[in-house]
């Protein structure tokens, strides 16, 4: 018999499943204080394996829910996930624990009609279903809408979506509705950040939410040596851990909880640990490494399974969701397996620790990380089988997901039925408003086979276009792919005639969302003789070859397109689409016309106008200079956009709010706009360098302009380079061509504004000189070259006469002031530049109107009546000061020196409100936007409306340099002007 020393050693026979969540006892308290004080909005991000679901289970169970009262979530890692789908799903599951499903849906509104698409399964127990509604849009607000409804009648306080990176755009849209409503539930969200898309709605959710309750986001960080170590005594009942053992560990996991346990089971397996001295340790440290990855881990504990247990983990991984015994046994084995094997190879399967019962008879993964090394260690041939299985069995169940149902019949290799469930899931996605994934899933149908149909492909390009109007476009990346495909259909030409035109019409479309102007001019020319038959696309395609946009073209060129269009439609009503298009075209073109053509789409009886289109829209309407209808368009858009809760229309909306600002002169407004486009994250949706140009611009007037002169250059250049120019595309440069006028450096302000005339002079389009005029002809002036300074206002006065264009008169009036005053003609340019001023200021442009009051008193210097010029030019400093002009400010304060003012001398100007230093009201604004306040917060708190504290907020900007709240807040607080403080949501 063997001798033992005292020293005992022993092998470990078992080890637990972790329970509990070590390392994170800090994060559970903030998580767990947020759930408690009511409602919350809680994100918690990581890496996989990071210990997300764990911490959601120690939440809940912290905060004590009945099970009823909480609905689970969770994304699935497939493509072209089906919208709304895992919410149908987890909405199943939640009734299954239920057994008062029919007295809660019993107190739906009518509206829970129209949750039987979604929902067929509970049919029985819904009110009627609604009418169809016929626009898309209006079909997912309400389908929406009904869903919040339907989380208050079932009573869930808390809804859970873990792996939101794999949820669909659709779902995400809705929780975003529902954290914004009224006396809505907590949301608990869980996530991987390296993996979630750019044009994921999850970037707005987990940025800041809508929720009026808490909001916390949690990052989980990698284990330290110390909780790898109470972690690993926690799998091994509690004994001590070797400090060595420990380390290594955490070495060789990077202190990831998931590899942490999946490296302690497999030691256990391979009894490579043992107790010394009460302290587990391995056995030989140098001999045999921990497995760097889990999918080693995976790959050997497989190994040690018997077969029918590893078929059946092969057929969970497949299946990717919680599944019954039944059907797991059904794809793994058909038919084929015995009720002593089942329970045999299940019990098999549970004890390797990979797979869980999540519920009674339902099982899963406990992670996805396992899942895919499962998959990755089964041979190719016979996880297609498994496709196939998992096709029949799901396609036997009639809420299976249509997404799912896709995914394995393309991966079990059946064509055929994947496209037809493919396009089903287009179908939803563009119901739903999900242009991305509608327009993925479609490509990806174009492109698996040529042995198309011509009505059959042309139906799936008539879809392509459908998916791609949503929200007025989509994602550059993706519109490229579209474009990609379509051509390769284009050159096949599988298609010909009416059909062909419309494959082209519809990637012209497509060029034009990823910036390929000139191409897709090129298409839509090519289309229109093809598309006879089809007038109404005929029609479409014109209209957008009437918008001015390329260079090369004279104004008349494109406008002919839209004589075209009267003459096709003579006799009958023109569809809103060219209506609006229309307006845009005469508008931008600086047509007479343009404001009828507008009035004519706003008279339309249920107008069903897009906002994309109105946008378009308003987007022309600058140069004019009747910025209170600008206004008052932008304003009445705005409800159109929120409801249609698209991120490229919000983008274009705030866009348009900053280039209003700018041009009427409420510039620290503008500064408070800019700051939320600069903090939205669905930045692939608007691809337009204006979007920093005013923020560029707004800094070239503060008092460190030189950095932000080369930024503003930059993006000038860009817009020259640009495939299609708008009027607004010229404000860099015509910003640019300001500066160096006013610091006598006329050269630099001519090699901004000579190509821009020659451009505008090229193709008659003389409203869009309105911007750059006045600088040019001072430029000129000042180069000594007089006759063309005349010419040019000549031109410009005969290019805009008989137009209702405040803004053009002005640019006239002040142009011929300067063209007085250097002729000597001091009366003249005075009247002039009074003129000038007042129509400005009518508009508002407050910026040109002191620019106009400046030249007005050197008008009234010219004629020597100083003591009147320093009294305007006195006021013309303090007023261009507010604004935020200092550079303006700077060079009106010279002007009055040099006439023996002292304003401008800092001895002399004593304290005018409270100059750079940030007034108490703005300090009191950003301590409570350093709390996380929105400004409606602010405002409710201060007794102020949130425009004011906007403003406030904008002149805080102003000052301190920065472009965001967050800036703000986070430079007032390491300045001292503010305290520090922790968000309170």
């Amino acid at each position: 018999m063997p001798t033992f020393s005292g020293r005992t050693h022993a092998t470990v026979d078992h080890v637990a499943a972790s329970s509990t969540c070590v390392g994170r006892d800090g994060e559970l308290a903030s998580a767990s204080a947020a759930l408690s004080t009511g409602r919350a909005l809680i994100v918690i991000e990581g890496e996989p394996g990071i210990g997300k679901s764990r911490m959601v289970s120690e939440i809940l169970g912290a905060a004590d829910l009945r099970p009823s009262a909480v609905l689970m979530l969770a994304g699935l890692p497939m493509p072209d996930t089906f919208p709304l789908g895992l919410l149908a799903d987890g909405l199943r599951r939640h009734a299954r624990r239920r057994d008062d499903l029919e007295t809660a849906l019993a107190e739906l509104s009518p509206l829970g009609g129209c949750l039987h698409a979604l929902l067929p399964d509970w049919s029985s127990t819904l009110p009627p279903p609604l009418r169809p509604e016929d626009d898309p849009r209006a079909t997912r607000r309400r389908l929406r809408a009904a869903l919040v409804e339907l989380v208050g009648v079932l009573g869930i306080e808390v809804v859970v979506l873990e792996d939101a990176h794999w949820s669909d755009a659709a779902t995400l849209e809705w929780l975003l509705l529902l954290d914004g409503a009224d006396d809505g539930p907590s949301l608990l969200v869980t996530d991987r950040p390296s993996e979630v898309p750019d044009s994921s709605p999850l970037l707005r959710l987990r940025s800041r939410g809508n929720s009026p309750g808490t909001y916390l986001r949690l990052t989980l960080q990698a284990l330290d040596v110390d909780a790898v170590a109470r972690l690993t005594s926690a799998m091994l009942d509690g004994a001590e851990i070797s400090i060595a053992f420990a380390a290594f560990l955490r070495e060789h996991t990077d202190g990831v909880p998931l590899a942490v346990e999946e490296s302690i089971r497999l030691l256990r397996e391979r009894h490579d640990i043992e107790l010394r001295d009460g302290r587990w340790a391995r056995r030989a440290l140098d001999e045999i490494g921990v497995p760097p990855s889990v999918l080693d881990s995976v790959r050997e504990r497989l190994t040690r399974l018997p077969e029918p247990a590893r078929r059946l983990l092969e057929a969970a991984a497949v299946l990717a969701e919680d599944a019954t015994s039944d059907t797991l046994h059904s794809v793994a084995h058909g038919d084929t397996s015995t009720g002593a094997d089942e329970i045999e190879s299940m019990a098999a399967a549970l004890s390797s620790g990979l797979l869980r019962e999540v519920r009674p008879d339902r099982y899963a993964f406990r992670h996805s990380l396992d899942a895919e090394a499962v998959l990755a260690s089964a041979a190719a041939p016979r996880v297609r089988a498994l496709h196939r299985r998992a096709l029949e069995a799901l396609a036997r169940d009639e809420g299976a997901s249509v997404v799912r149902l896709a995914h394995h019949a393309k991966e079990a290799g059946d064509t055929t039925r994947w496209r037809g469930y493919a396009e089903q899931a287009a179908d939803v996605a563009i119901d739903t408003g999900d242009d991305e994934t509608a327009i993925l899933t479609l490509v990806a149908i174009i492109e698996s086979t040529d042995q198309w149909s011509s009505p059959a492909l042309s139906a799936i390009i008539g879809k392509l276009d459908a998916a791609r109007a949503i929200g007025g476009g989509t994602s550059i990346a993706t519109g490229s792919r579209a474009a990609e495909a379509l051509q390769r259909v284009i050159d096949r030409r599988v298609l010909d005639g009416a059909q062909l035109g419309t494959a082209m019409l519809v990637r012209a479309r497509l060029l034009w969302v990823i910036h390929r102007e000139r191409d897709a001019y090129e298409l839509f020319e090519e289309s229109v003789p093809l598309l006879e038959e089809r007038p109404q696309e005929a029609e479409r395609a014109m209209v957008n070859l009437a918008l001015p946009m390329i260079d090369e073209w004279p104004i008349a060129r494109h406008l002919s397109w839209l004589d075209r269009v009267d003459t096709l439609f003579a006799t009958e009503p023109q569809v809103m689409p060219a209506l609006e298009g229309r307006a845009t075209a005469l508008l931008m073109a600086g047509h007479p016309e343009g404001w009828q053509a507008l009035e004519t789409v706003l008279g339309q009886p249920g107008s069903d106008s897009s906002p994309s289109q109105m946008l378009n829209v308003i987007g022309a309407t600058f140069p004019w200079g009747r910025l209170h209808e600008t206004r008052r368009l932008l304003e009445r858009e705005a409800q159109s956009v929120a409801a249609a809760n698209h991120p490229r229309l919000d983008d274009i909306w705030l866009l348009r709010s900053v280039q209003l600002d700018w041009y009427s002169g409420a510039w620290d407004q503008a500064r408070v706009s800019i700051a939320r486009l600069d903090e939205r994250t669905d930045e692939p949706y608007l691809d337009d360098p204006t979007e920093t140009a005013y923020a560029d611009a707004l800094d070239c007037f503060g008092r460190t302009p030189n950095d932000a002169v080369k930024r503003l250059e930059e993006v000038a250049a860009r817009l020259a380079r640009s495939e299609s120019v708008l009027p607004t595309c010229l404000d860099p440069a015509s910003t640019l061509a300001h500066l160096a006028v006013s610091s006598g450096d006329f050269e630099t302000a001519l090699a901004h504004t000579r190509s821009m005339a020659e451009m505008v002079t090229r193709r008659e389009a003389w409203l869009w000189a309105v911007e750059f005029t006045v600088s040019h002809v001072d430029a000129l002036l000042g180069k000594g070259d007089v006759p063309a300074a005349v010419e040019f206002v000549d031109r410009f006065e005969a290019g805009t006469s008989g137009l209702d264009a405040p803004a053009a008169q002005a640019v006239v009036h002040e142009s011929r002031a300067a063209l007085a005053l250097a002729a000597g003609e001091s009366r003249e340019a005075i009247a002039l530049a009074q003129e000038a001023a007042r129509q400005w200021a009518a508009m508002p442009r407050l910026h040109r109107e002191l620019l106009a009051l400046e030249r007005l008193g050197a008008c009234l210097i010219g004629a020597d009546r100083v003591p009147e010029a320093v009294g305007e030019l006195e006021a013309v400093h303090e007023r261009l000061r507010e604004l935020g002009s200092v550079h303006d400010a700077a060079r009106v304060a010279r002007t009055l020196r040099a006439h023996g003012s002292r304003t401008g001398r800092p001895e002399a100007n004593g304290r005018l409100g409270y100059g750079d230093q940030l007034s108490p009201r703005e300090r009191e604004v950003l301590q409570l936007v350093a709390r996380g306040m929105t400004n409606k917060e602010a405002a409710a708190a201060l007794f102020l409306s949130p425009k004011t504290v906007g403003l406030h907020l904008g002149s805080a900007m102003r000052k301190l340099g920065v472009h965001t709240r967050t800036a703000a807040a986070i430079a007032a607080t390491q300045a001292g002007l503010i305290e520090s403080s922790s968000p309170d949501r």
